[in-house]
């Protein structure tokens, strides 16, 4: 549950109070509780319409989580759905806001907006978002890096064997005959 000065203090930040700023807090939460917070070790990747309301769910993400486009921690791309993706070292979780509550508050007239916050503050995160952890990007990364880390090692073990076959080659050919 968000706290009450957490969505006051966000409302100063973004000018009002709406579903979507509410539902990028609770993303931001959720992402931040997953990976821990850190101000420059956590990167957030946002993907929504960039208009509001639905790029209201960017300044949640920014206000909860501390990642920024200034700091370049924060990257905004063009979509018609409403997610995000965070990222520290070597785990990931992507949260996507799942189509029904999508298509409940594309209905939404402004008379609808405060009871529309009060279900979206008390619904659970696996009622919101679609959540994924370490996603499957993670592990294919993680092959590139072993079968990279492999491929070097190999070549070090060539190299070493190359260098001994030298060495004993030098000593071959100082011994005379």
């Amino acid at each position: 549950m968000l706290s009450n000065d957490l969505l006051e203090r966000a409302m100063k930040f973004h000018g009002h109070l709406g579903p979507f700023l509410i539902l990028g807090l609770k993303a931001a939460l959720l992402g931040t509780h997953y990976l821990g917070k850190d101000y420059f070790e956590v990167k957030a990747t946002v993907e929504t319409n960039p208009h509001p309301p639905r790029s209201c769910f960017i300044d949640g993400i920014q206000f909860a989580s501390g990642c920024t486009t200034g700091k370049g921690n924060l990257e905004v791309r063009t979509s018609s759905n409403v997610s995000v993706e965070f990222v520290r070292d070597q785990r990931r979780i992507r949260l996507t806001v799942k189509d029904a509550i999508l298509n409940i508050l594309d209905q939404m007239t402004s008379e609808k907006v405060e009871m529309m916050n009060r279900e979206i503050l008390e619904k659970t995160d696996d009622e919101l978002f679609l959540i994924r952890e370490n996603l499957h990007r993670h592990s294919t990364e993680k092959k590139h890096a072993d079968r990279n880390e492999a491929q070097q090692k190999h070549s070090k073990d060539f190299m070493k064997g190359f260098r001994v076959f030298e060495l004993g080659l030098n000593s071959f050919m100082s011994v005379k005959c």
